[in-house]
C-alpha cells in the first residue's frame, strides 16, 4: 500500500494453500510527510514512547507489563475467524545506531 493512501482500506491478502504471507503492521498515525530538501514519506516506531537512554532502569518502568493486542481476521470458505495476538513488555533494551 502506498503512505499517500494510508487511510483507505487495505484490500483483502489472498493466500493460496501451502503459501505465505510477509507484511507490515503499521499505525496510520505514525505515517507522515515530511517537507524540505531530504522531505518524503516517513514512518515513526511502531512503539513511540520517551525513554532516558542514561537512566533506562528508571524510565522503562511505566511500559514493563503492558500489552499490545492485535486483531487478524482471517476468511476461510466465507467463514470469518478473528484472532487476537496478544504481545506482552517483558523488557525493554535501549541500542544505538
Amino acid at each position: 500500500m502506498k503512505y499517500i493512501d494510508r487511510n483507505s482500506s487495505q484490500p483483502a491478502s489472498i493466500i493460496p494453500k501451502g503459501a505465505s504471507l510477509s507484511d507490515i503492521i503499521q499505525p496510520t498515525d505514525n505515517i507522515y510527510y515530511a517537507s524540505g530538501q531530504y522531505g518524503g514519506w516517513r514512518a515513526n516506531n511502531l512503539f513511540t514512547f520517551s525513554i532516558d537512554a542514561k537512566n533506562v532502569s528508571v524510565t522503562k518502568v511505566p511500559y514493563i507489563g503492558k500489552t499490545v493486542r492485535i486483531l487478524f481476521p482471517i476468511i476461510i470458505e466465507d467463514v470469518k475467524n478473528e484472532y487476537v495476538f496478544e504481545f506482552k513488555i517483558d523488557d525493554i533494551v535501549v541500542t544505538t545506531p
